[in-house]
C-alpha cells in the first residue's frame, strides 16, 4: 500500500482567519487546527466510510482553555482557566467511541483502544506524540477500531508486544503516524525511540 506524507501547512494558514490554530501559552495546536488536519488526511484518502463518517459528526464549541506548559515550566497553574477569545473551541457532540479493555497489560498506558458499533468503518492503528492528542478528540469517531498508541509514555518493550498483539486479532487498514519537524531530526524524539524499541524487540525473539 502507498505511503502518503501530509503537511497540512496551507490548510491551517488558510483557516486560521476563522478561528485559534495554536495556543499563545503552549506549542501544541487547538482541537480545531487538529481537525483541520484530519479533514485533509481524508480528503488526500478519499476513503468513503471515512468521508460519510466526518460528514456526520456533530460539533459543540467550548470556551478555550488555556494550555500550561509554558506556565508550568515557571511554576504557576493556570490550567483549565478559560482563554477570552472571539471563537471557542470544538469537540464532538455525544461522542460514541467507548474505550474497551485490553486483552494484555501494557504498564506504560501507552495503548488505548476506542470501538464504535460501526462494520462498515475502517480500523486504524494511531502512533503519535503530543500533537496527535488533540486528534484523539475526533479519530476514533470515525473507525470501527481504533488503536491509539502515545508515543510519549511508550517507554517499554511490552507496550508494542501489545500492539503487536491486536493487530494478530484484526485487520488493519490504516496506520497513521504524527510528528512534528523536531522529531525527524533528533535521536531523542519519540519516534526514534519507537524505532529503538522495535529493534529490542527483534533482537529479543
Amino acid at each position: 500500500d502507498p505511503l502518503t506524507i501530509q503537511y497540512p501547512m496551507e490548510e491551517l494558514v488558510m483557516a486560521k482567519d476563522s478561528n485559534i490554530m495554536f495556543y499563545e501559552t503552549d506549542i501544541h495546536w487547538t482541537n480545531f487546527a487538529a481537525l483541520v488536519s484530519i479533514e485533509t488526511m481524508i480528503e488526500e484518502l478519499q476513503d468513503p466510510a471515512l468521508i460519510e463518517a466526518l460528514a456526520n459528526l456533530n460539533f459543540k464549541e467550548k470556551p478555550y482553555r488555556m494550555s500550561g506548559l509554558y506556565w508550568g515550566m515557571l511554576g504557576i497553574d493556570i490550567w483549565g482557566m478559560e482563554l477570552n477569545s472571539e471563537t471557542n473551541d470544538i469537540f464532538v457532540q455525544n461522542p460514541n467511541a467507548t474505550e474497551i479493555s485490553l486483552d494484555t497489560s501494557c504498564p506504560d498506558n501507552a495503548i488505548t483502544h476506542y470501538q464504535v458499533d460501526s462494520p462498515g468503518s475502517p480500523n486504524a492503528i494511531f502512533i503519535h506524540d503530543s500533537f496527535g492528542n488533540a486528534m484523539v478528540n475526533f479519530l476514533p469517531e470515525l473507525h470501527s477500531n481504533f488503536i491509539d498508541l502515545y508515543l510519549n509514555r511508550c517507554k517499554h518493550p511490552s507496550a508494542l508486544m501489545t500492539l503487536d498483539e491486536i493487530t494478530d486479532e484484526m485487520q488493519i487498514d490504516y496506520l497513521i503516524m504524527v510528528a512534528n519537524e523536531r522529531s525527524l531530526h533528533s535521536t531523542n524524539a519519540h519516534h526514534y525511540q519507537l524505532a529503538k524499541l522495535i529493534e529490542k524487540m527483534d533482537e529479543d525473539e
